[in-house]
């Protein structure tokens, strides 16, 4: 959402709750003292996992599938101690603000509110993984990488909200999914698919010609943004959300940053190659686990379709509770699909998206 809703107040808090993520860990550990009974004990059964390139429509599939009575997820309102969201509940219970609905800041005409569900867990990584934060990337995790702690962390955070939401709203153990949607897992799948075996990780797939100008653009607006709101740029780094403006972080695949010719994020080959590392990582780690490829351009094409499959690739309980939100869908202002390749980077593009495509549900 746009930072512009938050008071001097609301900022001071922000600065004060992201000084130290080792003060948020402790408070996190504290808070288990208010947990209900066998909270830390609910299943984690299947959880999903959104994610993509930014721009390609996880915000818009994470808003689908919260949705539904299956899953638990955060929403605004866990900002900003997101790494302690039942303490954090119960402290601010008292002056939460009304919830109203507002572009954010990307003008999209995506609206959200302070309920609008958004999944903060790359708070969680930076906690733990500092290292994989240079100042200009963000570098791949691999099965190798393993931290016991973290991942009994991030295992009890999950129990949290799902006990938070069977807690709201009702469920049986084992019925509530995690949900998250973190555009940095996607240079994270095959450890991701080690730490949760049984989960389900959706990837949502757009045209990169339209991706790659949407990216660019996006950019651009954030560049402007940042430098006429400088807690803007802090908010996104608090979260993590390393995708545009000052706080560009491109994940590192595979070292591509050291060997890319064009460094410039103005240039739209930067985000031609970008798009071609990240997505050949991705068709590289398809086999052996329920990776979930989803047709951006099908599902506004043909939404209930699109839909349908994903909720029986999920093993929704409620499907109808996805499928029913095609509505939701909106036909592309610009087609840019019919683009011609004209070099060898823009064919490897291609190739990469045919075969990808060839994958999707």
């Amino acid at each position: 959402m746009t930072t512009s809703p938050y008071s001097r107040l609301d900022r001071m808090l922000h600065h004060v709750a992201f000084a130290s993520l080792g003060m948020q860990r402790a408070l996190a550990d504290i808070e288990e003292r208010f947990l209900p009974e066998g909270a830390l004990e609910v299943p984690l059964r299947r959880p999903v996992f959104v994610t993509s390139l930014p721009r390609a429509g996880t915000t818009l599939f994470l808003e689908l599938l919260a949705r539904c009575p299956d899953f638990a997820t955060h929403s605004y309102r866990d900002m900003p101690f997101v790494l302690c969201p039942i303490l954090w509940q119960r402290l601010s219970s008292g002056w939460r603000k009304t919830s109203t609905l507002a572009e954010r800041a990307h003008g999209d005409g995506v609206l959200v509110s302070y309920d609008s569900p958004e999944a903060f867990d790359e708070v969680i990584w930076k906690a733990f993984w500092p290292r994989k934060y240079a100042a200009d990337r963000i570098h791949t995790f691999t099965p190798a990488d393993r931290n016991p702690e973290f991942e009994d962390f991030f295992r009890r955070h999950m129990r949290k909200l799902v006990a938070r939401r069977m807690e709201a709203e009702g469920g049986a153990p084992g019925t509530v999914r995690y949900l998250s949607k973190n555009n940095a897992l996607i240079g994270r799948i095959d450890l991701l698919r080690m730490l949760f075996p049984d989960a389900d990780i959706v990837i949502p797939l757009r045209d990169p010609w339209s991706h790659v100008a949407s990216l660019q653009k996006q950019h651009r607006r954030f560049l402007a943004l940042h430098a006429e709101d400088r807690f803007a740029a802090r908010y996104m780094a608090w979260l993590g959300h390393y995708e545009f403006g000052t706080t560009l972080r491109p994940i590192d695949f595979d070292g591509w940053l050291d060997r890319c010719e064009v460094r410039d994020p103005d240039d739209e080959r930067f985000w031609l190659l970008y798009w071609s590392q990240a997505y050949e990582a991705v068709m590289g780690g398809l086999e052996g686990g329920r990776v979930h490829l989803v047709d951006f351009e099908r599902a506004r094409a043909a939404p209930r379709e699109v839909l349908e499959r994903l909720a029986t690739a999920l093993d929704l309980a409620e499907p109808r509770a996805l499928v029913d939100q095609a509505d939701r869908f909106r036909e592309p202002t610009v087609r840019e699909s019919a683009r011609r390749p004209a070099n060898p980077l823009e064919r490897k593009v291609r190739d990469i998206y045919q075969a990808l495509r060839d994958r999707c549900l």
